[in-house]
């Protein structure tokens, strides 16, 4: 396990060695905007829409897990959205009072606050 460029120099010395790998694993590096489509994608399969807002939100807290040495996963997107989507089913007086809750097709709207920490 190593960077693709160090993977390639260790397989370049031996061609015997090299040669006993059959198969290689690519783990794809996703950028923000994928990220966010995911996430998007994420939140209409558990019944919720995004709102512009609330998707910038979703960059910003993207943003602040993203490490320059490390990648950020499916998975840290997923509990972000799961955190979201908590936050927004619990409600309060200000989304019992305030604007809808539900777009017309009854997906769950998650507004910028949904996504702060």
């Amino acid at each position: 396990e190593d960077s693709r460029k160090e993977i390639e120099k260790v397989l370049s010395r031996d061609i015997n060695f090299a040669n006993k790998f059959t198969e290689r694993i690519k783990i794809p590096i996703f950028n923000s905007d994928e990220l966010v489509e995911f996430a998007r994608a994420y939140a209409a399969e558990q019944g919720c829409e995004i709102e512009a807002v609330g998707e910038l939100a979703l960059h910003n807290r993207i943003s602040g897990i993203q490490k320059i040495d490390e990648a950020t996963t499916l998975t840290e997107v997923k509990d972000i959205m799961d955190e979201a989507i908590i936050n927004a089913k619990r409600g309060g007086l200000k989304k019992i009072f305030g604007r809808k809750k539900f777009n017309p097709e009854g997906y769950l709207y998650l507004r910028e606050k949904d996504f702060e920490e």
